[in-house]
Parts: structure tokens; sequence; C-alpha cells
């Protein structure tokens, strides 16, 4: 009965980030710039909008996994949180560097200038109070997002430093997903991808064997 109500759940969040995602996900224009050169002015609107975007995201994948760790002391939480906060950083220096504007500069828990990322952490925070499977399962909805959301943002980007920063990002939330699925196992539960088919999410968990 609880998985069936949070898939329920899940399939209004993921109506949610896929929305967020649509605008991600389009053509880009082609830059025209030095390969050396580090101002905004080589990137384009796009590019720098998904920046920012990916700094709120990592922000809400932090701030929700904060607020989740409070309601039940679970390590998993504690532990990606810790990196969700090293991957915020990683963007945020990308920011400083190319001289674009920070969305999260006051970085108050919880807050959000994106509208959309702002009603998602209430959502995300309400789904995974419920019970633990729940809050699991929110983290696992994340860390699949995350996933599409930096493959999208690597195809739009030209400039290697930014794309090395989002496949390590990449390769971070495929580590975190795993964490997430071994906790919802040792519930005697089988996760069930919520974005990626499920050939993806096992090609994901053989990386690590």
């Amino acid at each position: 009965m609880m998985l069936v109500s949070y898939k329920r759940i899940s399939a209004l969040m993921l109506g949610l980030f896929l929305a967020l995602a649509a605008t991600v996900s389009q053509a880009r224009p082609t830059v025209n710039a030095t390969a050396d050169s580090t101002s905004a002015s080589v990137l384009t609107d796009d590019q720098i909008a998904t920046l920012q975007f990916m700094r709120e995201e990592e922000k809400l994948a932090r701030d929700v996994y904060l607020t989740l760790y409070g309601i039940y002391g679970e390590t998993v939480f504690s532990n990606i949180m810790a990196a969700e906060q090293t991957h915020f950083d990683a963007i945020g220096a990308l920011l400083e560097k190319y001289g674009i504007e920070d969305p999260a500069a006051n970085d108050v828990h919880g807050q959000f200038v994106n509208p959309d990322l702002q009603a998602l952490y209430y959502e995300l925070t309400t789904a995974g109070a419920k019970d633990l499977l729940s809050a699991l399962n929110v983290g696992g909805l994340i860390e699949e997002t995350d996933m599409r959301d930096l493959a999208n943002a690597i195809d739009e980007s030209d400039r290697r430093d930014i794309d090395r920063v989002y496949t390590n990002l990449r390769d971070g939330s495929k580590n975190h997903l795993r964490a997430f699925v071994d906790s919802v196992e040792s519930l005697g539960v089988t996760y069930e991808p919520q974005y990626l088919t499920d050939a993806e999410l096992q090609a994901i968990l053989d990386e690590a064997s």
C-alpha cells in the first residue's frame, strides 16, 4: 500500500521535473569565442541559464536531503547531502569564473530564486516526510532527474571546463542513485526506476560491480 501511494506522488513530481527540463533540452546556438576566454560573453544565454539552473538544482538536492536527514537521521542522506554541497560549490566556481550572476548567492535553506524549484522543494520534502521508503524514493527520483539534466547540459556545452564539471556531477549522481537503491532494497522492497528505463538503471548498477 505504501509503495502504491508513493507511485502516485512520484508521478506528479516527475511531471514537474520533466516540465522544468523542457527548456534545458532544447537545441542551442553555436558559440563563437576563443578557447581560452572565461568571460560570460563566450557563452550563449541558454548556456548561462543552464549553469544557473544547475546551481539551484544542486542546492535543491542538498536542501531536500538535509530536511530528510533531520526527519529520519539516516546516514545515506547526510553522506549524499555532503556530496551535493561539493556539487553545488563546483557549479558556483564556474559561475564565478565566467562572471555569471549567482542565483544562490544568499544560500538560504529551502529558498530558491527559480519559482518552479521552490515549488518542487515543497513537493519533494512533503512526499519524503510520509515515511522512510518514500524519502528514499524521493532521493532516487532526484538523482535520476539530475542525470538527465546533466546529460542535456553536456550536450549543450562546448567548453571543456564546464563539460568536466557536468560529467563529474553526473558520475556522482550515479553513485548516489546506487546508494538509494541499496537503501530501498535493505527495506525488502525492489527499487523501481522513476525516470530511467529498467535497462538504464541496471547498467548504472552494473558499473559498480
